[in-house]
């Protein structure tokens, strides 16, 4: 599943962001969050996640089973285990 979301559509601050994230995530309904553009069904089980992010930078997320649960903790922390350092 592809998700593309836009932070700059909502006025969540990161933690409270971290908490909607979770619980879409869970629900699967990123169709109902206020940052949602689209969702593509890839036929993978994973989730891949592409982030507008307030900062002008576009944040790729890849949530598998192996770190759903660091993903439902903070999405932020995840990501930047995925990306890296970012300089």
């Amino acid at each position: 599943m592809q998700v593309i979301l836009d932070r700059c559509l909502c006025n969540r601050r990161d933690f409270s962001c971290e908490t909607c994230f979770a619980s879409h995530l869970v629900q699967n309904d990123f169709s109902q969050a206020a940052c949602w553009l689209s969702t593509a069904d890839t036929q993978r089980p994973e989730f891949l996640f592409k982030i507008y992010d307030r900062d002008q930078s576009i944040k790729t997320l890849v949530v598998k089973q192996e770190n759903l649960l660091p993903a439902l903790v903070s999405w932020i922390n995840l990501w930047e285990q995925q990306a890296g350092p970012v300089i």
